[in-house]
């Protein structure tokens, strides 16, 4: 009954696409935020982590269906490892980043698109880890990065200007970075600064955390145009 009704809805929107195109000359600005907090007891500790991300962007249809722009990334996030009563550790890590990208779309029927986003930057970031000792040990470590990502998604045209999205940041990416550390107690430098350099291919598939909403607003573009 349930491969039935699927096969049925299927087959009405594959009748029924109307190929609303995104016109070029049109400017889209928008953006995306996502947040994941995540609790996870491994005995007799406990692990917090929050996470928070923000995309703005802006880009202007270089061809139909086609965007090409700039975007910020903006995150922080924060973590401890407690024992329910004491804490052990914690964390604390800032990033700032901006990008070149490309996106491409694809009308599906019934105001729904799927689009393809590629963006090439670069990127700096900031992270601390807070122990408890009586040294008031710190970690610090100071990253560049520049990465090539991409990453699938599937929009909707809640008017002929705004549409809502979702999807998954950096499903699959190639990054190159240069990791600076630091070891601190009582905010004093012990030692010199070890320099790591990187490079790392992956997918964020299982990573539930960067799943994202966002909101695009097209400019210059035809409320309702659609073309049968």
């Amino acid at each position: 009954m349930i491969k039935s009704a699927l096969l049925l809805v299927t087959t009405i929107m594959c009748c029924s696409i109307s190929n609303a195109q995104i016109h070029k000359g049109a400017k889209w600005l928008g953006g995306s935020v996502s947040f994941s907090s995540e609790v996870r007891k491994i005995d007799p500790s406990r692990v917090v982590n929050n996470n928070f991300y923000l995309n703005p962007a802006y880009g202007i249809a270089v061809k139909e269906n086609q965007i090409v722009g700039g975007e910020l990334e903006l995150s922080y996030g924060k973590s401890k490892n407690d024992n329910g009563t004491i804490q052990l550790t914690s964390a604390e890590e800032y990033k700032v980043g901006a990008a070149a990208f490309k996106r491409w779309y694809k009308p599906l029927g019934k105001n729904f698109y799927l689009f393809g986003h590629l963006r090439a930057g670069a990127s700096w970031s900031n992270r601390t880890i807070n122990g408890t000792t009586p040294q008031n040990d710190q970690n610090k470590y100071q990253t560049i990065a520049a990465t090539v990502s991409f990453y699938p998604g599937i929009s909707y045209a809640l008017t002929g200007k705004v549409h809502l999205e979702s999807g998954f940041n950096n499903l699959a990416s190639l990054q190159f970075s240069s990791t600076q550390f630091k070891y601190l107690e009582n905010g004093r430098q012990i030692g010199n600064n070890d320099v790591t350099n990187r490079f790392s291919a992956g997918s964020n598939l299982s990573n539930q955390g960067w799943f994202f909403v966002g909101i695009r607003i097209l400019f210059n573009e035809t409320s309702a145009k659609k073309e049968n």
